[in-house]
This record gives C-alpha cells, sequence and structure tokens, in this order.
C-alpha cells in the first residue's frame, strides 16, 4: 500500500511540475497538429521547451510578427536545411511585419535555429528596424539561419538590436539582400552583438553600413569574426559602419563591395581591434580613410581571397587562397586543427596523422564534410586506423548513385576529397564508405 502511494504522488508531481521537463512541440506549415501556428506554439511553451518547425512556408497571421514573451525556448527546424524551411512574411508597406519580436528579457536561452526569414519588413512607425527579427531589451541566440530579401526604412533589414541591455549571438548564418537605412543585414545601437562565421552577400543600403552598422555611442561592445561579406551596397561602409571605436574586427573578407568597404569612426590606434582582415575588389577602394595605414599591420591584408565560384555563391576559398592559415593564431584554431583561415569558411587541409606517444593511429572511421550545407563543392574527409581498400559513393535520396568519389587502396591516416555537385540539383545526399569491414554512411546537404 505504501509502495502504491509513493507511486502515486510520484505521477502527480510529474504532472504538477510538467515545466520542468522540456517538450518537442511540432508546427506544421498547413496548421494541422495540436498547434495551428508558430505564435500559437510559443503561447503554449514554457522554459526549455523546443518548438520544431516542419520543412514548408509558413505564412499568414500567427506565422509572422511572433512575440517570444520572454520565454527561454528554442524554435528551430526540425529538419536539417535552413533552406526547406520558411517563414515568408507578407509585405506590409507602412506597417510593421516581422518575423520574431524579443522585447521581454529574453536572454541566450532564447534560440532560433535552422530556418530561413524572408520578406520581413518594418516600415514607417515608430521602433523601425529588424524586419526578420527586432530585439530590445533582449539578448537571444540566432544560429545556422538564412535571411533572405528582408527590409525596413529604419535600422536592420533582417535583424534590430536596440538599447544598452541588450545584445545578441549571431552564428553560421547566411544574410541575402536585405535592405536597409542603416545595416542592411544587422543594425545595433547601444548593445554588445557577436557576429561569428557569418556571410553576408548583395545586402545593401541607402546611408550607412551595407551589411552591418553599429551606432554604438554609448557602452555597446560589438565583434565580427570570421565573416565573409561580397557584394554589398553603401557609400558608407558598404560592408560595415560602426561609430564606435570599439569595434572589433578580426579574420573577415570584405570582398566586392561598391561604396568604402570599411568605416570605423574615431579610429584609436591604440586598441588593436582590426586585425587579420582581407579587403579587396572594392568598387571605391579597399583600405581607405582614417584606417588605411592599417594594410600590412596586424596582419590585414588585401589580396584575392580566391573563391571557389562566387557566382553560384560559394564562398569556400581554394587550396591557393592567401586567406588559409592567415588568420588570427590566437583565435579559435580550425576543425582541422591548423591556426584559422580568414573568413566565414575554412579550406580543409590534409594533414598527416602524427602517431601517438605508443604509435597509435585513429581507432575508427571519421566521416565528415566542410561546409555543410554546401553550394556546388565541398571538402569529404575521414580518417583510416589502418591501411584499407576504400570505396567512397555519393547517392542521392532515392538511393541512386550520382557520383564515385574514389576507389582503391588508402593509407592509415587522413584523408580528404572534393565532392563536386555543381550540376547537381539542391537537396539531401548520403556519402558512403566502404572498407573491408565497415561501412559509413554521411549526409551532406546541397544548397544553391
Amino acid at each position: 500500500m505504501r509502495s502504491f502511494a509513493c507511486v502515486l504522488i510520484l505521477l502527480c508531481m510529474l504532472v504538477c511540475t510538467g515545466g520542468l521537463y522540456a517538450a518537442d512541440m511540432l508546427v506544421y506549415p498547413d496548421g494541422s497538429g495540436e498547434y495551428a501556428t508558430i505564435q500559437d506554439a510559443v503561447d503554449a511553451a514554457v522554459d526549455g521547451d523546443v518548438i520544431q518547425l516542419m520543412d514548408g512556408v509558413f505564412t499568414g497571421p500567427g506565422n509572422y510578427y511572433v512575440n517570444m514573451h520572454g520565454k527561454a525556448i528554442t524554435v528551430e527546424a526540425q529538419g536539417i536545411n535552413p533552406a526547406n524551411c520558411i517563414v515568408d512574411v507578407p509585405n506590409l508597406p507602412g506597417q510593421n511585419a516581422r518575423g520574431f519580436v524579443c522585447y521581454t528579457d529574453e536572454g541566450p536561452e532564447t534560440v532560433f535555429r535552422g530556418f530561413t526569414i524572408r520578406n520581413g519588413n518594418s516600415d514607417g512607425l515608430a521602433e523601425t528596424g529588424g524586419g526578420a527579427i527586432y530585439v530590445l531589451y533582449a539578448f537571444p541566440t540566432i544560429e545556422n539561419m538564412i535571411f533572405e530579401d528582408n527590409w525596413t526604412t529604419g535600422g536592420g533589414g533582417a535583424i534590430a538590436v536596440f538599447c544598452n541591455t541588450s545584445g545578441a549571438n549571431i552564428s553560421h548564418c547566411t544574410f541575402i539582400g536585405n535592405t536597409a537605412g542603416i545595416g542592411g543585414a544587422i543594425y545595433a545601437q547601444s548593445s554588445a552583438v557577436t557576429i561569428d562565421h557569418c556571410t553576408f552577400i548583395d545586402n545593401g543600403s541607402s546611408y550607412m553600413g551595407g551589411a552591418v552598422g553599429f551606432n554604438d555611442i554609448y557602452e555597446g561592445l560589438n565583434s565580427v569574426v570570421n565573416c565573409t561579406f561580397y557584394g554589398n551596397e553603401s557609400t558608407q561602409g558598404s560592408s560595415i559602419f560602426s561609430y564606435s571605436p570599439t569595434t572589433t574586427v578580426v579574420n573577415c573578407i570584405l570582398a566586392a563591395g561598391s561604396g568604402i568597404p570599411l568605416v570605423i569612426q574615431d579610429y584609436d590606434p591604440e586598441i588593436t581591434c582590426l586585425s587579420y582582415t582581407n579587403v579587396f575588389g572594392n568598387e571605391a577602394g579597399n583600405w581607405m580613410g582614417n584606417i588605411g595605414y592599417l594594410l600590412g599591420v596586424n596582419g590585414n591584408i588585401s589580396e584575392d581571397p580566391l573563391f571557389i565560384c562566387p557566382e553560384l555563391g560559394n564562398f569556400g576559398i581554394t587550396e591557393a587562397s592567401p586567406c588559409i592559415d592567415a588568420g588570427d593564431p590566437n583565435t579559435p584554431f580550425d576543425p582541422d586543427e591548423t591556426i584559422a583561415d580568414i573568413g566565414a569558411f575554412y579550406y580543409f587541409q590534409d594533414i598527416d596523422v602524427e602517431e601517438g606517444p605508443e604509435g597509435l593511429l585513429p581507432e575508427s572511421i571519421v566521416l565528415q564534410n566542410y561546409p555543410n550545407p554546401f553550394n556546388g563543392f565541398t571538402e569529404i574527409s575521414f580518417d583510416l586506423p589502418l591501411m584499407s581498400t576504400v570505396d567512397v559513393r555519393v547517392f542521392n535520396a532515392l538511393g541512386l548513385e550520382v557520383e564515385v568519389l574514389g576507389s582503391g587502396q588508402m593509407q592509415a591516416g587522413h584523408h580528404s576529397m572534393t565532392f563536386n555537385a555543381s550540376e547537381l540539383p539542391s537537396g539531401l545526399y548520403f556519402v558512403r564508405l566502404n572498407t573491408e569491414t565497415v561501412s559509413v554512411t554521411h549526409k551532406v546537404i546541397l544548397l544553391k
């Protein structure tokens, strides 16, 4: 009897304290399921919950201008390709039709991950800015997202962050074709924003900061690390404009912009905040203005980065790129355990495996690729514990073979090979490695 009572009490505790346990909440683009819209799921969620968006296009009321209500929850795509899960915001001139808003003390545990926001807009009203995500008195985490064709007449076509208690951690995101008055893709005012391993393509502003604009006349500390800028437009800072001398730019590529590529007002030469950056091929010139003298200083260069294929949106760097191992040696190493490369994408170097203290080699086969998702080309890498006969092939989602990457006997150690998918359609593919005793499969995503 006592045992039954204990079980009953435990069950009651589990029911009454359900908020202590994270839940996965599925939302479908067609409104089917328990939650008809993203906002319905957010309204029902409690701290720690994960809202998963199924692949497809989310439109209509409840799927835009989603208020996060200060909750420490994650909104993410269930799939692994951000291009397949889209929040499509209606174009409403003269109104604010943003994607998401955070202005109730959301912190880093409020997470946006793995989907696309497009056509978000903010026009002509108070607090104008942030067509896709608007942040005020909050500090969310934004990662592995695509922001496309978002716009505002104010600051931050895609993301706007306001006030000195605000900020955002933005990493591994792609910004394409966003526009604003200032900060075509991202605008931060008196806040602390970290932008890490992001790519900015063809964004623009009518005033300053074609891709990124910082207006930090107060306490804001912002950093742009290992980012690639290409084809952005503005007369002042086609890639980056900052009013703050404390803005940190390191390991970045600023290329093919229209106006002066980088402007940092009141730059303080005693503060080393602009380093290991490659400024090249901008129409109005490269190292100019009050930062012109920094070419050749602090690891800064002006050389063709030798992208793989920028015309097809592939901003990986080739084997001859001057950006390889040219980053700040004090920043985290690349995944291949070499000094950081400059830019958002590193070049995988086929480094010989060093034997351990007892002459041991890797104990298992590790199959991976970079970048992933990729556009056109990606590097497939793997480690062999022993000399083996290896066969590496690529299959599409239907199981049909599309490429033979290599076949034959290979020495123990580290190996890599290039998968050229420039003529294949976007989608999910599988790389399969077979040896005499082992079969390993790895998913890769082609995104065009």
